[in-house]
Parts: C-alpha cells; structure tokens; sequence
C-alpha cells in the first residue's frame, strides 16, 4: 500500500523529532545521575525559545487530561517556581537536576552554595544566551496609608524588601562552562557537570519556612522591623530606653537567603534608585487618593478585597514579565482623599 507524501512526511518528521528527544534524554541523564542528586526528567528543554512560545498552553492542555498531571505539568513551563515556590526543594532537597533533550538545569535552594557560585566568577559564568527574567508585582493591601507611615519613618527598604523577597525582580542564571565545577552542598562536595546551567531559585530561597519561618509565603513587612530594646533615648544617648523602639533590620549581605538584588561582584548597581523608585510610586499614588477593589453583586468591601488578592495570587503567570493575565478583571476604585 502506497502513502502519499503528505502523509509520511510528517510522521518521518515526527519520528525524528522524538528520536531526537530521546537521544537527548539519555545523554543528559547519565552525568546527572553520577551526582547522586534527585534527577526530574522532563521532554522539553526549558529555555528553548520555541518551548517558550508554547509552553503555558500545552502544559494546561495537558493538565486537563485525567491522570496526565506530574513533573511535566508541575515543573516543564516557565514560571513553575512563582507557583511552587520551596515546595520542591523541601520534598526533594536543596538541590534538583531538571534533565531535558537540550540542557542540564540545576534547581538551587541553598543560601551557602549561591553565595559561593556568585563569588567564584571564573568558574561560573553566565550563559551567553540568558537573558534573566524581569518580573513586575503589584501586593495590594487594605492599609495603605499604613505602609506609606512605615516608609515614611523607616525609608523606602521596609516596603521593597518583602516585595522582592516574595517576587525577586531579577533571576540570575549561571553556567559551570565548559568543564565540570565541584560545589559544596550542605556537607557534601558535589561535582557538577560541564555546560549544566544552574539557577538559584530566589522564589524557594526567600520563602523557604527554614530562613523565613511558618509565614514565609506572607506579605508582611514588619518582618523587617525587630524590636530593640537597647536604643539609647533621644533625650539621652547614654541611657537605655525602657520602652522597645523599632528600627530597621537589613537584610543579610553573607550567607543569608536574601539575594533580591544578586550578589558578588555583579550584584544590582541600582538597588538604592529602584528603593527610591518604588517609595516615589507610592507616595505619588496615595498622596491624593485612596482605593478599593470595586465589590460584586451580594460582596461587601471586605469580601471583595479578599477575592481580588486571591484573583492577583492565582491570576499571575508569566509572559515577558510575570504580570496579572487578566487585568481587567481586577476593577479598582480611586477616590481623592
């Protein structure tokens, strides 16, 4: 029986494109496997630009098929670490090969080994083709004028910092190059392969409940204002204050979980225009005017507050920039003070 070309055409090239996946597959698992750390196998090279025009689409269709939900939907599209935030590292451990038919990825969530990456320059560059990823988040909140007096007294940190620890504006990615690197995790040294990309999971590190606590996935910025009892009256500098006075924790510079801004020698040159930026944002918006989500009908304020932070928690995802999919559906109310 005869075909016609138009029929085996495309099936010869879809038997290549899975052969060549499959190629793909067995030779990355095998030197990430030698690690002895958790190895996810996903068909898809996360950072292939054709991947990333379909990702989010055939992921959901996929997910709608009974019994097709796992690592591929879980973990196979960009953005997955804005949803998953540590969950994964927490059931799987700080460190996570992703073994795709293009590329290595190791998954980071360890505060000691991402400042050592960030300082060994030389032996972990940054891919050629990255280009970071950029994300945008608007947190509202029903006390407004609230955190305009935080940052009125304590600067514009108080508010940027839990913004960004909970949505990092820049992801660095880098690369062990073309020879294998060793690294230390926990206690144990591990020796990563060549050409694997490694990316620090800022979204695991910075709401990870092992450095941020119980609330860590919380937009609370008192987190960054411990009490201090031991600040000297301003009436008297060398007098102990009996009454606990807030001042402003920074954030850790070494070893710490917080690396909003990278680190090393190439961390965020703008760091103090983007705080001040932000304050100047605010201010500008809330100065004159107040806001509330628009209620639904049978919804008082508090109800429809409730549904639209839910509506900005679930309605998030990825394109350029993590951004709200839907805007419009998020209907706002300004009223001049």
């Amino acid at each position: 029986m005869a075909y016609s070309p138009f029929v085996l055409g495309p099936l010869v090239r879809s038997l290549g494109a899975v052969l060549f996946v499959l190629y793909g597959l067995s030779v990355n698992y095998r030197p990430a496997r030698k690690t002895g750390l958790p190895v996810i196998v996903l068909p898809f090279d996360c950072g292939h630009p054709l991947w990333l025009i379909v990702d989010t689409k055939v992921v959901q269709f996929v997910g709608r098929i009974p019994f097709c939900s796992g690592t591929f939907t879980r973990f196979n599209w960009r953005g997955w670490e804005i949803w998953d935030r540590y969950r994964a590292h927490q059931q799987l451990g700080d460190a996570i090969f992703f073994v795709t038919s293009g590329k290595n990825y190791l998954q980071l969530c360890d505060a000691d080994a991402v400042l050592d990456i960030f300082q060994r320059r030389a032996d972990f560059s940054r891919p050629v083709e990255s280009t970071g990823k950029i994300f945008a988040h608007i947190q509202l909140k029903s006390t407004y004028r609230a955190i305009l007096e935080i940052l009125n007294i304590f600067g514009p940190d108080v508010g940027t910092f839990e913004t960004v620890r909970l949505y990092t504006a820049v992801a660095i990615a880098k690369s062990t190059g073309s020879s294998p690197q060793p690294l230390k995790l926990d206690t144990n040294t591990v020796l990563i392969p060549q050409k694997t990309v490694i990316g620090p999971i800022y979204s695991a590190l910075h709401t990870h409940p092992r450095y941020w606590g119980h609330d860590s996935l919380e937009f609370e910025p008192s987190r960054w204002i411990p009490p201090d009892r031991h600040i000297p009256r301003a009436s008297d500098p060398h007098a102990a204050s009996s009454h606990p006075k807030e001042h402003l924790k920074e954030p850790p510079n070494r070893n710490g979980p917080f690396v909003g801004w990278s680190g090393g020698a190439r961390s965020c040159p703008g760091r103090k225009f983007a705080q001040v930026e932000f304050v100047g944002v605010l201010v500008g918006l809330f100065r004159d005017f107040k806001v509330k989500p628009v209620p639904l009908k049978g919804e008082d304020d508090e109800i429809a507050r409730v549904r639209l932070l839910d509506q900005i928690r679930m309605d998030t995802g990825m394109r350029l920039v993590l951004q709200m999919l839907h805007p419009e559906r998020a209907v706002l109310e300004w009223k001049r003070r």
